[in-house]
């Protein structure tokens, strides 16, 4: 489990990259950017522990992202002005698939994310 402070964003970040040494770089440098995103929820929104899984597969990767804190998970249209709401958008654009799912007895949500191995 991780903090709900801003370092454990590179944690989580470190912790994905060394789980899938040896993937090519593009992988690597997504999947490492999709994970900040989320982790930047986290500490941001959530509040709460985190912690990541990562699931390698031969031609693609599932990572997911889970916490205990409440709230909805939805891409945002935010205006240009405003500082915040476009993690999502960068999560739909980069991963090849992802979702939420909130386990019905505690409350705790996992954004999931799929990337295929280039």
């Amino acid at each position: 489990m991780l903090p709900p402070a801003p370092e454990s964003v590179g944690a989580a970040r470190r912790f994905v990259t060394e789980s899938l040494s040896g993937l090519p770089d593009d992988t690597l440098h997504t999947a490492a950017l999709v994970v900040s995103e989320l982790a930047t929820n986290c500490v941001l929104h959530a509040g709460s522990e985190f912690r990541i899984r990562v699931e390698p597969g031969s031609a693609r990767i599932r990572i997911e992202v889970s916490d205990s804190g409440g709230g909805n998970v939805r891409v945002r249209r935010p205006t240009p002005s405003e500082a915040h709401g476009r993690g999502l958008q960068i999560v739909d654009a980069l991963a090849d698939a992802w979702g939420t799912v909130i386990d019905p007895a505690d409350g705790h949500k996992t954004v999931w994310f799929i990337l295929t191995i280039d």
